[in-house]
């Protein structure tokens, strides 16, 4: 969401984005918790 802040073009941002996520797939790495640390934390218990 903050690519316009490097890239002055958002023309060009939006043709890049699309190129580099054409045909892939998108995770959302946006979460809380990690997903590492509530595996220790059940193992834990």
């Amino acid at each position: 969401s903050r690519w316009t802040e490097l890239f002055e073009n958002e023309i060009m941002v939006a043709a890049l984005i699309d190129r580099v996520t054409f045909r892939s797939h998108v995770l959302n790495m946006n979460v809380k918790d990690s997903y590492r640390l509530e595996q220790t934390l059940a193992k834990a218990t």
